[in-house]
């Protein structure tokens, strides 16, 4: 497709990769923005814990801090595979609208390959809100052993994560009205609504969190 990303968007510079979104380029979307956004998030919540750890601190919140970190970074690695996961589903569902009609059978072909590629295209936002919610639940517990000078870091961080859901959970709405079976389209819709449903909430405890802890509240 002419001016689709090639490559994975991990291999570009930042500026490179601004530019190429503030282009005519349909790739990298809304999806693969968003899920850089959340890689981002949690590196800020890993960037406090690190900091964290090399503070005076209880023994028994060292050990928690390297167990976060730990996990952190196994989540890290799945987050940065979503970006990359959204524009191979944008453009499979291209390859499949480009596929050719002339013909009865061509035509059958041709939708099933769009329907799989609909499918696809909802499955992967909602597989990557399901990883970003998991990093926002690790962000609670961050945010309340970080250390106070960092503390705030971890609260941008859990907000880049929550905005990231948010945006990314979009690409599945999108995408509901063009899936043709009900039961597959409720069950996407019903999770979508619940991903949102506590990523909200998570959000809202680590800022409440953060706020008491830097004097705000």
């Amino acid at each position: 497709m002419e001016n689709s990303l090639q490559g994975s968007v991990w291999r570009m510079t930042l500026t490179e990769f601004l530019e190429k979104t503030a282009s005519n380029a349909p790739t990298p979307g809304g999806g693969s923005v968003t899920m850089v956004s959340a890689s981002l998030g949690l590196g800020l919540v890993i960037m406090a814990l690190e900091i964290s750890l090399h503070k005076k601190a209880p023994v028994e919140e060292l050990q928690i801090i390297e167990d976060l970190l730990k996990t952190a970074r196994q989540q890290l690695d799945s987050l940065t595979l979503h970006a990359d996961k959204d524009v191979i589903a944008f453009q499979n569902y291209m390859n499949a609208l480009s596929l050719p009609k002339q013909t009865a059978e061509e035509k059958l072909q041709r939708k099933q390959a769009m329907e799989q590629a609909i499918l696809t295209a909802t499955n992967v936002p909602l597989e990557a809100a399901r990883d970003t919610l998991a990093a926002i639940a690790l962000s609670i517990k961050a945010a309340e052993v970080a250390h106070l000078q960092v503390v705030s870091d971890v609260g941008a961080g859990a907000t880049l994560l929550g905005g990231a859901i948010a945006g990314v959970l979009l690409n599945v709405d999108i995408n509901l009205p063009s899936i043709s079976d009900p039961e597959v389209k409720q069950k996407f819709a019903l999770l979508r609504t619940q991903l949102a449903e506590q990523s909200q909430s998570k959000v809202e405890t680590i800022l409440d969190r953060v706020n008491q802890r830097i004097g705000k509240n």
